[in-house]
């Protein structure tokens, strides 16, 4: 519903192996505007918790706003951190390339399974390897503090973030946990031995 978001997925902005190749200004660039977009999503939020009918839940309005303005701070935080994080931007290319390959080979061998006479090309198309806003948003929450260790959600145990997606099957958390899964193992092993 959202003209940024139509924007994002029109231009293929969420295709993952778009995401894999693009510069890094560019890439940066297509991603604020899923950061942007929520922050303008928040303010008219904001501007609907003034409402009189609202008042009585005024204090409830405001703290999941808040909460809100937080989650933004992060995403962008995700995004500095590709931007200007050279092993950070590699493990998110290869984390976007590797879900790509991931989602065709699924489709393609369940394809296989109905015994339909089809090609592994046949499936490597946009729809088939694409983010959903979600999942990107997710992944861009998680990037700062798998990518530096000494980030504060892992060195300040009680200050700490903890993300965790819940919602009915079928809505698209696996691929985000994947997502997260792969830039994770990339990351290590683009670091090397962090020590103990």
């Amino acid at each position: 519903d959202r003209p940024a978001m139509q924007k994002l997925c029109q231009e293929g902005f969420l295709d993952m192996r778009k995401l894999a190749q693009l510069p890094v200004d560019e890439l940066i660039a297509a991603l604020a505007i899923l950061t942007d977009d929520y922050g303008v999503w928040i303010a008219e939020e904001k501007a609907k918790a003034s409402f009189a009918e609202l008042q009585n839940y005024a204090d409830v309005a405001n703290e999941a706003l808040n909460h809100c303005d937080e989650i933004l701070l992060r995403l962008r935080e995700g995004l500095a951190c590709l931007q200007t994080n050279p092993l950070a931007l590699d493990a998110f290319r290869f984390a976007n390339q590797v879900m790509a390959d991931q989602r065709v080979h699924s489709i393609y061998a369940l394809s296989k399974r109905r015994l339909e006479r089809t090609q592994i090309s046949d499936f490597d198309i946009p729809k088939n390897h694409s983010w959903r806003p979600f999942q990107l948003a997710f992944i861009l929450l998680a990037i700062p503090s798998l990518a530096d260790p000494s980030h504060k959600d892992r060195t300040s145990p009680l200050e700490a973030y903890a993300d965790l997606l819940w919602f009915p099957i079928g809505g698209g958390k696996t691929e985000a946990y994947l997502g997260v899964a792969a830039f994770t193992m990339s990351i290590r092993r683009l670091q090397g031995n962090l020590g103990d």
